[in-house]
């Protein structure tokens, strides 16, 4: 069956002489595999459309119950251009679309995920400053399409209010049930760790404010390593085996 849908071009590889297989993250299918056949020829029909980032329209034979399907056509909607031309946006477009290739399996539609995840590389290809802040909220935001949103607001023991604006500098958050602690729960969390008020704070920025306006909160950079450590090992928590492949050793230098 012949399909056209709207799709993020997650990770590309060499395939025999001169083609490609191609992972797509898709609109209407979730994440699926396509080769590209003649791809890796110089005049190649798809040109510069297969490189991870780009967001294109594709028309595929799509197979039933197959694990790879056929790619005849590729146009690009948008390449995202400004991400390429710098390291640190490249670094973090490419820990996106690795995060996503890490959650998903199997052909399931989405349209909340692909919608963040377009959303998200716009914002990210715009920015000119605190480009960082884009993958925090792009982390949090997605954790949370998984069914694991973190609460700030309520002990996630006693489900008692809390307010990040006490006189206590630090809190208990809990990975496994995802939120905050009370004093009075503290000693019932199963995988605790310290987090400063003001990453608590700046989590709910990332999680809940607008996504086009996060790059306008300038962290310093040790509160950018504690939003990173925090997010990164509460999401290897709920998502086992989550990896930020190639783009892992280039973030923690940039984080440095």
């Amino acid at each position: 069956m012949i399909v056209k849908s709207d799709a993020v071009v997650l990770k590309s590889m060499k395939y025999g002489e001169t083609s490609k297989i191609v992972t797509l993250y898709t609109r209407r299918y979730g994440k699926l595999r396509v080769v590209a056949k003649g791809a890796r020829q110089p005049k190649s029909k798809f040109g510069g459309s297969l490189e991870p980032m780009t967001h294109i329209t594709a028309i595929f034979y799509r197979r039933e119950n197959r694990e790879l399907h056929t790619l005849s056509q590729a146009e690009i909607r948008s390449g995202y251009f400004r991400i390429h031309s710098n390291l640190e946006k490249l670094s973090i477009g490419l820990a996106i679309v690795d995060l996503v290739y890490a959650c998903f399996h199997g052909e399931e539609e989405n349209e909340s995920t692909f919608r963040l995840l377009t959303q998200t590389l716009q914002l990210l290809d715009v920015a000119n400053e605190n480009t960082r802040n884009v993958l925090f909220a792009f982390e949090g935001r997605l954790v949370s399409l998984l069914g694991f949103q973190p609460n700030f607001k309520s002990c996630a023991v006693c489900r008692g209010q809390l307010s990040l604006d006490g006189a206590k500098r630090e809190v208990i958050f809990d990975l496994a049930r995802g939120g905050l602690l009370c004093a009075r729960c503290e000693k019932d969390g199963t995988r605790k760790v310290k987090m400063s008020r003001t990453a608590c704070r700046a989590l709910e920025v990332f999680l809940n404010g607008p996504l086009d306006a996060v790059t306008q909160l300038t962290l310093a950079r040790t509160l950018e390593k504690e939003v990173n450590e925090l997010l990164s090992s509460f999401f290897r928590y709920h998502v086992g085996g989550v990896k930020l492949f190639r783009s892992e050793e280039m973030l923690s230098r940039i984080l440095q």
